[in-house]
């Protein structure tokens, strides 16, 4: 367990990119291979690359500015009435659509669904947390925003906290969509971020179990709409 910070305070980290550069006819929109066992697929690996010196700066202090609908993420003070466990279905399920009843609430949608979860037992590695998924070749008959609802379950997060990508720092020359082949069968859609040193990290010092961030990965509708990349962090130095 590490020690609380103090509130407001900057840190310095390091990240985990996925690099596409001097690897020839590839680009940041070249399909490659994620997930599973790489020999049942003809497909690239991914190149990491570790960036050093990235500053995260808490916005605890300031929370109440930053909404969804400006800033494509909110904090949320939302308690659960469930304790979701893997081996607990049941309770995993209602905390599900509670979770979604939450979603669809903040964003006045008319109907919100649950494509995804995972429970981790310990501090989420960047690996495990790192990629924003999008909606696929899904039709866009109608608007949707695929999201991410973020909360421990347990504690205040101490090791490990979740950053977000300032979307006003964001260079979506940046980002682009990859094919997420996790597998036979298994075809979806990661964003990729290539690192930019304009790019500006924040994050919620020690978020509670009794708070929900939701944060946006994607928008169908056309424009400039705020959404955020996002990177656990191991916090190495403070400012």
């Amino acid at each position: 367990m590490g020690q609380f910070l103090a509130r407001g305070v900057s840190v310095t980290t390091s990240f985990d990119y996925v690099s596409f550069d001097n690897e020839p006819g590839a680009d940041l929109n070249t399909p490659r291979f994620w997930e599973g066992d790489p020999t049942e697929s003809t497909l690239r690996t991914p190149t990491w690359v570790k960036t050093p010196n990235v500053t995260v700066r808490d916005i605890r202090p300031e929370q109440d500015k930053y909404y969804f609908s400006k800033d494509g993420f909110q904090l949320l003070g939302i308690p659960t009435a469930h304790s979701p466990h893997p081996d607990h279905q049941d309770e995993v399920q209602a905390y599900l659509g509670e979770t979604a009843a939450h979603v669809r609430k903040l964003l006045n949608a008319s109907q919100a669904f649950v494509f995804d979860y995972r429970v981790i037992r310990s501090p989420a590695s960047p690996e495990e947390l790192s990629w924003a998924r999008g909606p696929g070749n899904a039709r866009r008959t109608f608007h949707k925003t695929p999201c991410c609802a973020w909360r421990p379950l347990n504690l205040p997060v101490e090791d490990m906290p979740l950053a977000l990508c300032a979307f006003p720092s964001l260079d979506l020359s940046d980002v682009a969509s990859s094919h997420f082949h996790g597998g036979p069968g298994y075809i979806a859609e990661t964003y990729v971020l290539r690192h930019n040193k304009n790019q500006k990290w924040v994050w919620f010092g020690q978020q509670r179990p009794d708070e929900l961030l939701v944060f946006k990965n994607f928008d169908s509708e056309p424009g400039n709409s705020p959404r955020c990349e996002f990177h656990t962090f191991a916090i190495l130095k403070t400012s």
